[in-house]
């Protein structure tokens, strides 16, 4: 959810993101996503990690969901944004969504401050900030690529 949500955002600017142990995250989301789940518009459902400890949480909207999020008006820019996250999205794999993420976020933020990055230089920073994440280069790298024909860089 926070990176699908955070990529929706990029042009929507709904949300503040910030770095967290698995890249960009919103506490203000995180809030909302307990509230819709409280309101039983949401199913959560908590699945243990093989291979890091913690767990990931899997995200269901509820027919009360459905319904409400039916019932919505959302804005046509809003919508436009949805299905182009969507469709760029669809078929990654949660890891494949937090490299993504993460490139993005590195390079959105050395951006602001007037640098840019080499997709060397951004899995450098990756792996910094990140150490247990084990993102090898080759991935940072096509994130990179995927991220410019994305039109997301």
């Amino acid at each position: 959810m926070q990176k699908i949500t955070y990529f929706t955002n990029l042009e929507i600017r709904r949300y503040r993101f910030q770095w967290d142990r698995y890249g960009p995250f919103s506490q203000e989301l995180s809030y909302q996503v307990d509230d819709m789940a409280r309101e039983s518009y949401l199913d959560l459902t908590s699945e243990p990690l093989v291979i890091r400890q913690g767990s990931r949480i899997d995200i269901c909207l509820t027919e009360r969901g459905k319904k409400k999020l039916q019932e919505e008006k959302l804005p046509l820019i809003y919508k436009k944004r949805i299905v182009f996250v969507h469709d760029f999205l669809k078929n990654k794999e949660p890891r494949e969504m937090e490299i993504l993420a993460s490139v993005h976020f590195i390079i959105a933020t050395y951006y602001k401050l007037g640098r840019k990055l080499s997709a060397r230089m951004v899995w450098e920073e990756i792996s910094r900030v990140k150490p247990d994440s084990q993102i090898r280069l080759y991935e940072g790298n096509k994130a990179h690529c995927e991220l410019r024909s994305g039109n997301l860089l």
